[in-house]
């Protein structure tokens, strides 16, 4: 009877010894999982475009959540004195200027364009300014995103803003990507046109239909 105890024993803590194992590896399977998945989006990170992140422990010190957000999402939100190219996100890019959108949103907005490459616009950020204590605050309200628009590439194919027509009438409200063409006073092949909206304050896509571009070197 002794004996029977003894292997009864014996064959609990053999099974106890399995479950610990068990555990442990599958713990070690969970570990490793996660580990791929940070290093993952780290790698991701890297070489993400769209991102700035260079520095390795600036990378360790990020979250997943700011890890997985892109540029854009980045950027929408911020608030900001001086130049837009003074914020950290886009400390590698270059910032040519900004021109006032006069519509009827009560607010004062302009856009703003952000290359990644001189000439090449990668972003436009729609901004609302604030006078606070003699201060002027920009607010990033809406980043229209042209990464994937490959016609900027193209020779003679450019982004308007502020001197884009509807109509006939002058509305700088809207962007455009419209080809050059010199001796015209308007340029009349526009392949992609957006629009300010007031109400979402959203930069949406609209019909290039009756849109046009005045070509503000003609007859220079």
């Amino acid at each position: 009877m002794e004996k029977i105890d003894g292997m009864k024993h014996k064959i609990i803590a053999q099974i106890a010894i399995c479950f610990f194992i068990i555990s442990c590896v599958s713990k070690k399977d969970e570990n490793v999982k996660e580990q791929k998945d940070i290093n993952t989006i780290k790698n991701r990170v890297l070489v993400e475009d769209t991102l700035t992140v260079t520095d390795k422990e600036k990378v360790h010190n990020l979250t997943k959540d700011t890890l997985n957000k892109t540029l854009k999402q980045r950027l929408k939100g911020r608030f900001y004195t001086g130049l837009p190219c003074s914020l950290e996100e886009l400390k590698d890019y270059y910032c040519p200027g900004w021109a006032l959108v006069d519509n009827d949103c009560n607010k004062t907005l302009s856009l703003s364009p952000v290359h990644k490459i001189e000439g090449i616009p990668s972003y436009v950020m729609l901004q609302e300014y604030n006078d606070k204590n003699d201060s002027l605050i920009v607010n990033i309200i809406e980043v229209l995103d042209l990464t994937k628009i490959s016609l900027l590439k193209d020779d003679r194919k450019y982004l308007y803003y502020h001197f884009c027509y509807k109509e006939g009438i002058n509305d700088t409200s809207i962007i455009a990507v419209a080809k050059y063409e010199e001796g015209k006073p308007f340029l009349t092949t526009i392949y992609k046109a957006w629009q300010v909206d007031c109400e979402t304050e959203k930069i949406i896509e609209i019909s290039t239909e009756s849109i046009t571009v005045e070509n503000v070197g003609y007859d220079v």
